[in-house]
């Protein structure tokens, strides 16, 4: 589940530095007023929070947006892998680096749209987290609702592997809509597990096997030997004597995260 975690806040991550990439290309969309300002600011916060960064309510001027913007790339930056140049002290040079590294990991101007996570199980929630790049003035979602907001998030429930999909509107014939997707693949762990036979003399062996649908990770053990274990989402095995009644217990990790398991017993005559 660390995993898991570490992706989420990852892609967080991605998604607070493509709204303020989209501040610095588009300083119009966000007037410097203090109302504007502080509704900025709760869009930060929160994620801010949830990556551990210390929220700051005060309000700043563009100066200071634009002058964070580098630190921002850099962290992203590193996290891809790109090199970005440091020591530059023009804000001016600063900001077109960080926009052209910004475009150099996120392309062009296509809308950002983030699903997370993008495999879930039965019943689980995904967040699906969305931002224009352009000078779109609303948008139209696919298999959620924008409410007509070029940036945001929701909270989605999909049932089947779904793709959603935002498209930025824009009011100028001039300029073309655009549109950008994501997947969401529901997994459905299935296991099987059966000794043949699943009855025995005392101290006999038996045969164990294994399959499983949508695991990452399986182990398999006995509540009758100390030390017995197996790791694999499938196998065969023959088990040591049995003395007593024993059951064989498969654990499995599914691949949203989720832990499922199943058993057998096998008797001892």
């Amino acid at each position: 589940m660390n995993s898991i975690n570490t992706h989420v806040k990852a892609l967080a991550l991605l998604f607070v530095f493509v709204i303020g990439l989209t501040m610095v290309q588009q300083p119009g969309v966000f007037a410097q007023t203090e109302d504007n300002s502080q509704q900025t600011a709760s869009i930060f916060n929160p994620i801010a929070n949830f990556l551990g960064f210390s929220g700051n309510n005060n309000t700043e001027s563009t100066a200071s947006t634009t002058s964070n913007t580098p630190s921002l790339t850099g962290t992203l930056s590193s996290f891809f892998g790109i090199n970005t140049p440091t020591g530059q002290n023009d804000s001016s040079t600063t900001t077109a680096e960080s926009v052209n590294t910004a475009r150099m990991v996120l392309g062009g101007q296509t809308p950002i749209l983030i699903c997370v996570p993008s495999t879930v199980g039965a019943a689980e929630e995904v967040i699906v987290m969305w931002a224009c790049r352009d000078e779109a003035t609303s948008t139209e979602g696919d298999g959620f609702e924008t409410d007509g907001e070029t940036i945001g998030s929701v909270r989605v429930q999909p049932t089947e592997g779904t793709t959603y999909t935002v498209t930025c509107l824009n009011e100028s014939t001039d300029t073309d809509d655009t549109a950008a997707s994501c997947n969401v693949v529901v997994a459905e762990p299935a296991l099987t597990i059966t000794a043949t036979p699943n009855a025995v003399p005392f101290g006999d062996t038996t045969v164990l096997a294994w399959s499983t649908t949508d695991t990452q990770s399986c182990t398999l053990t006995s509540d009758a030997h100390f030390g017995f274990k197996r790791n694999g989402t499938q196998g065969q095995i023959t088990t040591p004597g049995i003395t007593k009644d024993t059951t064989f217990t498969l654990t499995c990790e599914s691949t949203s995260g989720l832990l499922v398991r199943t058993e057998v017993e096998v008797d001892a005559n």
